[in-house]
Parts: structure tokens; sequence; C-alpha cells
């Protein structure tokens, strides 16, 4: 059930929040909590939306529109997707992505006194990544993870217009900082030995685009084309996309989430992601920090160094978080350097 007005809040003039003021105090710790926000004057801004809010001043920081002048995909059905969540669900709170194109967008939803998360996907690209995490999580939650935990899919649809998956709140976040910490490789570490194999590295597909790539033929000459070990990466396994709710880790958006990925991807993506765009470093500061990090992950007792090429050309092919010249830069460096 859509209601009849929704408090709008753009970030540089593109909507992403739309919220009934009358769930506010039940809903906006969850709804800030996943917003995500990609930088440190980002996460201010975040701030001061909760704050806002929270004090009962939402005018301030947004404007009061009908439900029709919400930035809604046209395709989205709402009969259907209340066909998926029962009766009388009400929707307080919606999340938009970045680029409208992506005709997606997620939202929490109320039934009764309790609150879901709803994901849903319209756009072919979106609704491609959306079955991919609805796959990943499946495949993940027989795993019993002992140092996170990854959200709860009660359900989902698949249709050739529409995906949709609705799963258990994310717990609100405690606003601990950001940052590279021993938390985070015991949580890599727990993820990759549980999903870790071997694997011809030839017959991945992304391995074959690398080696095709004229900028990655020299950094990769010395990487030989044989069996290294794979694991399963997270694909968004990022600062904003990690909550601790006060008594444990909590990871979501899982939908680049994969098999085949170099093992111990997910934390030099998350290292040099962090380093970059949080903390601003170049790419030669980054490749000269990655070697004490690699010492802390060196528990294997194998040489992680081919690691690192692989990991980052997996980024470049796959993430683009960072930029095609960034990722090459701080390759150039990482190998000049060792």
């Amino acid at each position: 059930m859509l209601l009849k007005e929704y408090y709008l809040v753009s970030q540089r003039k593109i909507p992403r929040l739309a919220i009934v003021e009358d769930h506010l105090p039940a809903d906006l710790r969850l709804a800030f909590s996943a917003f995500q926000t990609y930088s440190l004057p980002g996460r201010f801004w975040r701030a001061l939306l909760r704050g806002a809010f929270s004090a009962g001043l939402p005018l301030w920081v947004s404007r009061k529109v009908p439900v029709a002048q919400l930035p809604l995909p046209p395709e989205a059905d709402f009969e259907k997707i209340d066909t998926l969540l029962g009766k009388n669900a009400a929707y307080p709170v919606f999340q938009f992505p970045y680029n409208p194109e992506r005709k997606k967008f997620s939202a929490f939803v109320r039934q009764g006194e309790k609150s879901y998360y709803l994901k849903c996907a319209f756009g072919p690209g979106s609704r491609e990544e959306l079955k991919n995490e609805i796959a990943a999580i499946r495949r993940l939650s027989a795993a019993r993870f002992e140092k996170f935990a990854i959200p709860r899919l009660l359900d989902s649809a698949i249709s050739e217009n529409l995906v949709a998956a609705y799963y258990e709140p994310i717990p609100a976040d405690t606003r601990q900082p950001k940052r590279w910490g021993a938390p985070f490789l015991e949580i890599w570490k727990e993820l990759a030995e549980k999903t870790r194999g071997e694997s011809a590295l030839s017959e991945l597909k992304w391995i074959e685009k690398l080696h095709a790539h004229p900028q990655w033929r020299s950094l990769l000459k010395d990487i030989s084309a044989g069996t290294l070990i794979i694991s399963q990466n997270h694909g968004d396994f990022l600062p904003w996309n990690i909550r601790y709710d006060a008594s444990a880790w909590y990871l979501f958006d899982w939908e680049e989430a994969g098999e085949g990925a170099p093992f111990l991807y997910d934390p030099l993506h998350y290292f040099t992601v962090y380093e970059t765009l949080v903390k601003k470093k170049t790419p030669r500061q980054i490749a000269g920090a990655i070697a004490p990090f690699l010492q802390n992950c060196n528990y294997l007792g194998v040489d992680l160094a081919d690691y690192v090429l692989l990991s980052l050309g997996f980024q470049f092919i796959n993430n683009r978080v960072l930029s095609k010249e960034v990722t090459l830069q701080i390759a150039a460096a990482y190998k000049s350097a060792k």
C-alpha cells in the first residue's frame, strides 16, 4: 500500500530517499543506516539528515510531494509486489539509486508492527544483479558463518519484468568509523576459507579479458595460467556495505558476488578502494602500503604477490569502482616497487 505523501530527500539534486512522516521514529534509523555514502562529506550529510528528521524538522532538508511524484520506475507494479509481501503492507521509506536509469529501488516495508527490507529491480542489468544476489545468498546461507551475518532472505520473485527480494531488515548501524582493521581481516578469512577452491585460471573468462588487454600484458607476464586458489567474493565488499549492530558485523549488497575471484580479492579490493576514495591516497602511496597489508593476510604460507595483480585486474574487469586509470596506476606502482 503506497501512502499519499512523502518527504523527498535529494543528494546533489538527485532524489535518493522518500520518507513518510508518521513512520519516522521507527524507520529512520534503519533507512539512514542502509543509505550508501561514498565519502566523509557524504557521511556528514547523512548525519545532518538524521538529526533534522529526528528533531522533527524534515522541511529543512526535504520537500513534501504526492506519491505520483516519486521517482519510481514506470514498470513498478505494486499489485504484483504486494502479492509477494502479502496484504496490508505499507511503504514508509523508499531508497532510490543515484543513477535512475538502473530502474530499481529499495524499501522498508511495514506489516503490522514488523518491518522488512525489500529490493525490486526492473531494468535488464539491475534484474541480473538482483538475481545473482538471490542465488549467492541462497548458496551461502548454509555456511553458518561465525564472524559475521548476511541478510536472511525471506522470499523472492523472478518474472520477465521484475525481480524482487524480501529480507529481514538490516540492523541499525552504531556508526563506528568505517576503516580498515583486524575485524575485517577475520571476516574475510572465514569467507575465503569456507568458500575457496582450486580452479584452472585459464578456464576463467575474466582472466582471458585481462590477458587480452595491452596494458595488463606486461603486468601479468610473470603469472602462470595454471592452478591458483579461487574463492567466493562479496562483489561489493566496501566500507559503506558493512554494518555493526553493537554485537556483530553484518554484510549486505551481494549483487555482484560470485565464485571464481582470486583468493583474498575482497580484502585487497576493500583496502585499495578505502585508501583511494576515503583517505585520498595516491596510487603510489597505496602500492607502498600493500606489503604490510599482505603480511597480515599471509596465513596460508604462500607468496601472495600474484594475487595482488590478479585482484586488481579482477576489480578492473568486474567491479570498476576505481577508474581504469587508477587501477592500472596502482598495479604498475606495485610491480615497480616489488
